[in-house]
């Protein structure tokens, strides 16, 4: 298979030409055009190689998983001069209140309110938390955004956050606090278990004679990278972790199912059904969906009955524009407040959801004042199926996805849930939304961030339930309420509601 490089090459290599009578011709790797050819000519085969060269495929963006006792997120990772960097404000953002400011080629952080950092543009010292380090690489200052050098976050976090830390460098996953989900293979009744230290909801994808688990949210690490087993339906698993992501490669004799057991401890690997292994050659991979709450059934579902239609209610959204009438939010520029923002864009968001046909409410629709309390009463009392959460910052860029920062839980039929924690049944459909959101911003792309954070009214809310926050495009703030960008963004997460529409409905 051809590298992104190495197929920007080929289609250099072997592009069209027009000769000196108009004539197409194909320039192989080789040839040369004749020298006669005209500068108009020239200028037309140099902007067609910039075109080529520019569709060619891009490699997959970096990214750094974090994982803590409570929280788990990504962020982008750019590169700069060869080395890799991460924004420190972002990165600290999901454990507590973190603000900057740039005095000159200063940069100073503070970190809930008492303990301070101090970076200079260009250097390699630092101050954290009233230590002195020294950085692998100089300390960059894009704006007010901070980029501090991959390699020095754990030690940068372990002060901050006073915690243990273990950095897994080839997969660019970052420990915090002993965080980490361990697994034993053991035989099943049918098959081969897969048992868990912690629940786990990872992406299933099954072809012939092999099973794939991949864990973009879970912690989940391994001694060892294949396991060799003597099993009669498995003969080998296969760890590995990649670009904020671990794998789990299942090898069988026979095609394989996953079953989902125990609240997500463990996932049973069984033959697939007869029907599932004679897929005629050719066929693409069945997937089979991740979801953690219930079993993966073999068999086909009962039909509904009539009293099942009418007790499962329409897929609704609650568009909830953030701050409004005596809360203004904050103050992103001398001019523009975030109330504004977030109106506008829930608007926009609501246009484009209702051009693919699903219907979206508002908790506010003008620039009025709605308690927290009651935008989730709001949700709850209308049954939405999602509730999408706006907010806006003048600082970093592009987009945040924030999902709630409360543990996976499951309450027994007829108990009523509580207040704090009634999106904790919906966690796991709230995380998959998420992880959608920012594959179609990436489509886009437009930079995203995906963090959790004990945000209201997330945490109130019976129904999958997110929050996006809209940072500028480049430099300048005023960006966050330009229609055009605004509208890029509404578009991306609209696609990604529609595509994730199936999970968030099952989870109902």
């Amino acid at each position: 298979m051809l590298s992104s490089e190495q197929k920007g090459k080929f289609l250099v290599a072997r592009c069209l030409f027009l000769d000196r009578d108009g004539e197409r011709k194909l320039l192989s790797r080789n040839e040369k055009p004749e020298t006669r050819t005209s500068s108009g000519r020239t200028l037309a085969v140099a902007t067609l190689l910039l075109v080529l060269i520019a569709s060619a495929p891009s490699a997959e963006e970096k990214q750094l998983s974090i994982y803590g006792p409570q929280v788990s997120y990504s962020l982008p990772v750019v590169e700069h001069n060869g080395q890799d960097y991460v924004a420190l404000l972002e990165a600290l953002r999901p454990f507590g209140s973190v603000t900057a400011r740039a005095e000159g080629q200063k940069w100073k952080l503070r970190f809930k309110n008492n303990l301070e950092a101090e970076f200079r543009q260009n250097a390699l010292p630092a101050k954290v938390a009233k230590q002195r380090l020294r950085l692998p690489a100089p300390f960059l200052l894009e704006g007010n955004r901070g980029l501090v050098p991959l390699r020095s976050l754990p030690a940068i976090l372990g002060v901050m956050l006073d915690t243990r830390t273990e950095y897994h460098e080839a997969g660019r996953r970052l420990f915090l606090g002993g965080a980490a989900t361990h697994f034993t293979a053991d035989p099943g009744e049918a098959g081969l278990s897969v048992n868990f230290s912690a629940p786990v909801n990872p992406l299933i994808s099954t072809e012939p004679g092999r099973l794939t688990m991949t864990f973009t949210r879970d912690p989940v690490v391994s001694n060892a990278n294949v396991f060799r087993l003597e099993n009669p339906l498995v003969t080998s698993i296969a760890f590995s972790e990649t670009n904020g992501r671990a794998e789990l490669v299942v090898q069988g004799r026979v095609p394989l199912l996953a079953r989902f057991m125990a609240g997500g401890k463990t996932i049973d690997i069984v033959p697939a059904p007869r029907e599932a292994q004679s897929t005629p050659p050719g066929a693409p991979p069945a997937v089979a969906p991740a979801t953690a709450q219930a079993p993966v059934s073999v068999a086909s579902p009962p039909p509904p009955t009539l009293q099942s239609l009418a007790a499962k209610p329409p897929f609704l959204l609650m568009l909830d524009a953030g701050h409004g009438g005596d809360d203004p939010g904050a103050l992103l520029s001398e001019t523009l407040e975030e109330k504004a923002v977030t109106l506008a864009f829930a608007r926009r968001l609501r246009g484009e959801l209702q051009s693919r046909g699903i219907s979206a409410l508002m908790s506010r629709d003008a620039d009025v004042t709605v308690p927290m309390d009651q935008r989730a009463a709001m949700a709850d009392a209308a049954r939405v199926a999602l509730l999408v959460s706006v907010h806006a910052a003048a600082e970093g860029r592009g987009v945040r996805v924030y999902t709630a920062m409360i543990r996976s839980a499951t309450s027994k039929p007829g108990d009523f849930l509580p207040w704090d924690t009634a999106q904790a049944d919906y966690l796991l459909a709230s995380r998959a939304l998420a992880d959608l959101v920012k594959a179609e911003l990436g489509k886009h792309e437009i930079p995203s961030a995906e963090l959790s954070a004990p945000l209201k009214p997330l945490n109130n809310v019976a129904a999958a339930a997110i929050a996006i926050e809209i940072a500028p495009s480049g430099g300048d703030v005023a960006s966050v309420n330009a229609g055009v960008y605004q509208q890029r963004i509404a578009a991306a997460l609209a696609e990604a509601i529609v595509v994730g529409r199936s999970r968030v409905e099952a989870q109902r």
